[in-house]
Protein backbone atom coordinates (compact mmCIF):
# COMPACT_ATOMS: atom_id res chain seq x y z
CA UNK A 1 0.00 0.00 0.00
CA UNK A 2 3.17 2.34 1.06
CA UNK A 3 3.71 2.02 -3.45
CA UNK A 4 0.94 2.02 -4.67
CA UNK A 5 1.15 5.31 -7.00
CA UNK A 6 4.74 4.35 -7.94
CA UNK A 7 3.90 0.68 -8.93
CA UNK A 8 1.02 2.01 -10.35
CA UNK A 9 2.73 4.49 -12.68
CA UNK A 10 6.01 2.76 -13.35
CA UNK A 11 3.86 -0.31 -14.95
CA UNK A 12 2.94 2.10 -17.77
CA UNK A 13 5.27 2.31 -21.11
CA UNK A 14 6.70 5.56 -20.87
CA UNK A 15 6.28 5.63 -17.17
CA UNK A 16 5.38 9.85 -16.33
CA UNK A 17 4.50 11.48 -13.34
CA UNK A 18 1.35 12.85 -12.89
CA UNK A 19 2.78 15.88 -11.37
CA UNK A 20 5.73 17.06 -13.48
CA UNK A 21 7.63 18.31 -10.47
CA UNK A 22 7.50 14.88 -9.12
CA UNK A 23 9.42 12.38 -10.72
CA UNK A 24 7.94 8.72 -10.40
CA UNK A 25 11.55 8.07 -8.92
CA UNK A 26 11.18 10.30 -6.17
CA UNK A 27 10.89 9.03 -2.51
CA UNK A 28 8.54 11.25 -1.73
CA UNK A 29 6.37 10.33 -5.20
CA UNK A 30 3.45 8.36 -2.95
CA UNK A 31 3.61 10.41 -0.52
CA UNK A 32 2.97 13.53 -2.50
CA UNK A 33 0.45 11.75 -4.44
CA UNK A 34 -1.65 10.34 -2.31
CA UNK A 35 -2.31 13.78 -0.01
CA UNK A 36 -2.87 15.25 -3.33
CA UNK A 37 -5.71 12.36 -4.33
CA UNK A 38 -7.49 12.30 -0.82
CA UNK A 39 -7.59 15.84 -1.52
CA UNK A 40 -5.17 16.91 1.32
CA UNK A 41 -2.80 19.41 -0.10
CA UNK A 42 -3.91 20.99 -3.34
CA UNK A 43 -1.73 21.81 -6.24
CA UNK A 44 -1.15 25.46 -6.41
CA UNK A 45 -1.45 25.83 -10.18
CA UNK A 46 -3.03 22.92 -10.65
CA UNK A 47 -0.31 21.32 -12.24
CA UNK A 48 2.48 21.12 -10.14
CA UNK A 49 3.48 20.44 -6.54
CA UNK A 50 6.45 22.77 -5.95
CA UNK A 51 8.21 21.12 -3.14
CA UNK A 52 10.42 23.88 -2.85
CA UNK A 53 7.67 26.70 -2.27
CA UNK A 54 7.03 27.83 1.58
CA UNK A 55 4.17 26.87 3.28
CA UNK A 56 1.89 29.59 4.70
CA UNK A 57 0.56 28.88 8.44
CA UNK A 58 -3.13 29.40 6.83
CA UNK A 59 -2.01 26.29 3.76
CA UNK A 60 -0.81 24.41 7.33
CA UNK A 61 -4.08 24.37 8.91
CA UNK A 62 -6.19 23.75 6.07
CA UNK A 63 -4.07 20.78 4.98
CA UNK A 64 -5.03 19.25 8.87
CA UNK A 65 -8.56 20.51 8.39
CA UNK A 66 -8.32 18.42 5.45
CA UNK A 67 -6.89 15.76 7.28
CA UNK A 68 -10.22 15.36 9.38
CA UNK A 69 -12.56 15.02 6.38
Amino acid sequence: MLTKYSDRHSKKANAKSPIPDVDISNPDFDAVLGTVENEIIDLPDGINFQPDADVTAMEYIKWLQNTAK
